[in-house]
């Protein structure tokens, strides 16, 4: 008994400073959530890189200068709401008023914890505020020394400046809250809202109507505030108005002791029946006779492709015909697909003809649709950059330039806003009526592709938005390559592939997209449908009369598309004449250590094995299906006909992140990975793998070059300019 008694008074020692803490838990909640998003998070990593990162040639001050404010801000809104929720005198609990009566020590007052605890009620809103400032500069310490430790270069100078400036304004924040202090002194203790003083009350309420305007705008307009955003600014202006309306919540709940957040999460969950808000985005076609919709199978697909290849190339002994397969992995996958299919046409102009089919998974598909969609609009004429140093009209009527700009947007950032904001706003709301997070996305790719591809009038061009089976019929008579973009079915865990292909029996044990929707889809929803990243893109309810499936990331079921590929092969080998041969091209990421050979994780795990092994098997076995699937899809084919074109992750280099968005260094890794040349600037660890690549395009270009002819693979300004920015950077 003894002992027990012991370990309440060291209970009640160590409680009693939490109890006096507690109002302020969603103030602490959303920095320390925002510690993990920017310091430990490989997104957002590159989102904070995104912002320190940028050529001399083309700088962006404005959006560092935006980072500054908005940590600025949220320091301001940490400290004011911890300041004033510390103020108020919380009522007893019934259970802690009994508690004299059982012999016990008695639960203090908040009034008498703030007596003891005075210091901690002065200095810890002052703490939290500072813990703003420190965040930013912790991630870009990370950031420094995680990419940039091999010396000083020109994003290290800009990375000292800005904490030199985060520094000061640090100082400025804690002159003013101190001086604020010995000016007009300690704030009386209040026990509500009234009693506060007119001037606290308005600035509460003008939070208020700032965090609600704010909600609304994200739900209008997700792209906007992502323009006026970018990603790391974002997230710091939503932990300050959710501080705001969190803090707001818990003082009422607090004060008459009522379990809100119980409360919300049986909300959100009873809700949930009736309130969803993401449904696929349809274009306003069923699918009759004379639709874009109206398809063909496999077979017949494949043999009206060979009859235009023939037509269009009589003079060829043997038509190579390439299926390629494209594994996920986020704007990495997107940037990188893009950027092989994209190389390889611009070095034989020929190759986006002879590539029968595109078999893709996640973010591979968005790069795979952008790389069809580039080859499918007849409206494109050129490319233009933000940066007016790069439009030079060599570079902007390349593909690759094209794939470049269309895929440098801040995709996160409009994701954001309406994940942050709207979105999360109508997860407790019981009829669902607000745009989802999807569309805040999808919309994301079409901008991309709208502000940086322009039409012969020079306007901008909305091929993306334009319809997925729509391009097809439109291009009739083109040699388009068929896509297989390739999502999971929630309910079934089975493939369901977006294609212009009817499906019907090719694939086994499959779905067809299109006609579970009995509608055609814009380009970007299509690559979506395929690319639903974990949390970040929501379930997409997939809506048609008298069903109602959910279709998710195709990487949940087999994340290399190599399934599908091998599906598509066996279909079409029969149907080959003599003078076709069936290529593969295979698009893949692989992370290597600093001696060149692939990364393999550490040994077995032993932390928490009863619960998180059943996970840790689940994770593991998508990536060796992956690994079965490439396995199947290179038997059916030669091995001097298949070309694996690699990207490399050195373990201690530049991380290549999953998210939405890429920093400039990110993408010039991507880009001096595939083209014509190998780098001088390269890694040991990753130019024996670029190498590899380089002799892949080459012999792809000198087997589609007409007879007798050279291959024209000479330059690629892409390439070129990517490895002349870094050598710049590091200046």
């Amino acid at each position: 008994m003894t002992f027990m008694r012991w370990l309440q008074k060291i209970w009640h020692t160590v409680s009693e400073p939490f109890v006096f803490l507690k109002p302020i838990r969603f103030v602490v909640i959303p920095l320390a959530i925002l510690l993990w998003a920017l310091i430990y998070s490989a997104e957002g990593q590159d989102s904070i890189r995104a912002v320190v990162e940028f050529d001399r040639n083309c700088p962006h001050w404005g959006a560092l200068a935006w980072f500054v404010v908005c940590v600025s801000l949220l320091a301001l809104q940490s400290w004011y709401w911890a300041r004033q929720m510390l103020r108020v005198n919380f009522p007893q609990s019934g259970a802690a008023a009994a508690m004299a009566e059982t012999g016990a020590p008695r639960a203090k007052t908040t009034e008498e914890l703030a007596t003891i605890y005075s210091v901690t009620q002065t200095w810890t809103p002052r703490l939290v505020g500072i813990a703003a400032f420190l965040i930013a500069i912790g991630a870009l310490l990370r950031t420094a020394y995680l990419d940039y430790s091999g010396g000083w270069d020109y994003t290290m100078t800009v990375i000292a400046i800005t904490i030199a400036i985060l520094i000061v304004a640090m100082i400025l924040f804690i002159v003013f809250v101190v001086k604020r202090r010995s000016k007009v002194g300690r704030s009386p203790r209040v026990s509500s809202h009234d009693q506060l003083a007119t001037v606290t009350r308005i600035i509460l309420r003008l939070t208020l109507l700032v965090a609600l305007v704010f909600v609304i705008w994200t739900a209008l307009s997700p792209l906007t505030a992502g323009m006026f955003l970018p990603s790391p600014s974002m997230l710091m202006i939503s932990a300050a108005l959710w501080i705001g309306i969190g803090s707001w919540l818990i003082y009422w709940a607090d004060l008459y002791r009522v379990p809100i957040i119980a409360i919300l999460l049986l909300l959100a969950f009873g809700f949930s029946f009736f309130n969803d808000n993401h449904a696929v985005r349809k274009l306003p076609n069923g699918g009759g006779p004379g639709n874009p919709i109206a398809r063909k199978d496999i077979a017949i697909t494949f043999s009206d492709w060979l009859g235009k290849l023939n037509a269009k190339y009589p003079t060829e002994p043997n038509h190579p015909v390439y299926i390629v397969a494209t594994e996920g992995g986020g704007i990495r996958a997107a940037y990188w697909t893009a950027s092989v299919l994209t190389a390889l046409q611009d070095a034989a102009p020929q190759f986006s003809d002879h590539v029968f089919a595109i078999s893709a998974v996640s973010g591979g598909s968005l790069g795979a649709t952008t790389f069809t969609s580039l080859v499918a609009d007849s409206n494109r004429v050129k490319a233009e950059s933000d940066c007016d140093t790069l439009n030079k009209p060599e570079n902007q009527k390349t593909f690759r330039f094209a794939a470049q700009q269309a895929l440098s947007y801040d995709f996160l950032a409009p994701t954001l806003a309406s994940l942050l904001h709207a979105d999360l706003v109508q997860r407790f709301l019981p009829v669902g009526f607000i745009p989802d997070r999807a569309k805040a996305l999808e919309t994301g790719w079409e901008r991309g592709w709208r502000t940086h591809i322009r039409t012969a009038s020079g306007a901008d061009d909305d091929f993306f938005s334009g319809g997925f089976a729509k391009m097809y019929a439109d291009h009739g008579n083109a040699l388009v390559p068929s896509l297989f973009l390739n999502g999971t079915i929630v309910e079934q865990g089975r493939r369901t592939i977006t294609s212009n292909c009817l499906l019907g029996d090719d694939i086994p044990d499959s779905y067809d997209t299109l006609s579970q929707l009995g509608s055609d889809v814009r380009l970007s929803t299509a690559a979506h449908n395929s690319a639903r990243f974990t949390y970040v893109s929501p379930a997409g309810s997939m809506l048609n009369p008298g069903l109602i499936d959910h279709i998710v990331d195709g990487g949940y079921f087999e994340n290399s598309g190599g399934q599908t590929a091998a599906d598509i092969i066996r279909k079409v080998l029969p149907l080959k004449p003599p003078n076709v041969t069936i290529k593969l091209i295979l698009i893949r990421f692989q992370e290597v250590g600093t001696d060149g050979r692939p990364f393999v994780p550490k040994g077995p795990t032993r932390f928490a094995n009863e619960v998180l092994s059943p996970l840790r098997a689940l994770l593991n076995v998508r990536g060796a299906h992956a690994t079965l699937a490439y396995s199947e899809v290179e038997r059916l084919v030669a091995p001097a006909d298949q070309f694996e074109f690699l990207l490399t992750q050195e373990q201690k280099g530049i991380v290549l992140p999953l998210g939405w968005l890429l920093a400039q260094r990110t993408r010039s890794a991507i880009d001096e990975q595939v083209g014509p040349d190998v780098p001088s600037n390269l890694s040991p660890a990753i130019k024996p793998f670029v190498e590899r690549n380089r002799g892949f395009l080459v012999k792809i270009a000198t087997d589609l070059a007409p007879q007798g002819a050279l291959p024209a693979v000479k330059h690629d300004s892409v390439q070129t300019e990517a490895s002349q920015s870094e050598d710049r950077m590091k200046q």
